[in-house]
């Protein structure tokens, strides 16, 4: 997991191990965003700003051009922050998914149903919360942290970062995620198909 340098690269210091963690999820990210045009992607990353405009649908997600929408997940991440700070369990980020979703797993032997954040996300889809949860680990409110087992099994605990936590309740930070856009896409398959079913129509008429 992305967080591994944490406690496995022992031979950088703490701004070591925090510059290859940064620049590591900045490739996850690049590699998992959607929306956002390469090009604008890779000059942001170096500091300088970029029109998308100017791109001319030469990159993957120009081109695909997927409509999307913000949704701001400010409160559930307070919520989730503040529950993982308060309940002071051991919770990985596949787990903690599923108990927003109110979703238990058989071959889990251990339950989070009373958690207070169980179900919280109950109507929402399993791979948009993953998404969520995601994002609030690369704006640094929480890590992965290695834990080994007696056995030598590693698992992959969620650690919440204090310091960055205070400007997030604090109402100084915002968590804004993408998602896909499902009316519209909806709305363009509506119209695509009643275009074809006009057109086959119009193509029975002719024939006859």
């Amino acid at each position: 997991s992305e967080m591994c340098i944490r406690d496995r690269n022992r031979e950088y210091d703490a701004s070591g191990k925090s510059e290859n963690s940064e620049q590591l999820k900045s490739m996850i990210r690049y590699c998992e965003d959607e929306f956002t045009c390469r090009r604008e992607f890779q000059l942001g990353y170096l500091g300088e700003k970029f029109d998308r405009s100017n791109c001319n649908k030469t990159c993957d997600n120009c081109i695909a051009n997927k409509p999307c929408i913000e949704k701001d997940c400010t409160e559930i991440t307070k919520d989730i922050i503040n529950c993982l700070q308060s309940q002071q369990c051991q919770i990985t980020l596949l787990q903690l998914g599923k108990t927003l979703k109110g979703k238990k797993d058989s071959q889990d032997k251990r339950s989070f149903d009373h958690l207070p954040i169980y179900g919280k996300l109950s109507t929402w889809e399993l791979k948009d919360i993953e998404k969520l949860l995601k994002e609030i680990m690369y704006k640094n409110f929480y890590y992965e942290k290695g834990v080994q087992n007696y056995f030598g099994h590693m698992s992959m605990y969620l650690e919440v970062l204090h310091k960055n936590v205070r400007m997030l309740m604090s109402n100084n930070t915002q968590v804004l995620v993408k998602y896909l856009d499902q009316d519209k896409i909806k709305k363009k398959k509506n119209f695509l198909l009643a275009k074809k079913k006009k057109k086959k129509k119009k193509k029975k008429s002719t024939l006859r």
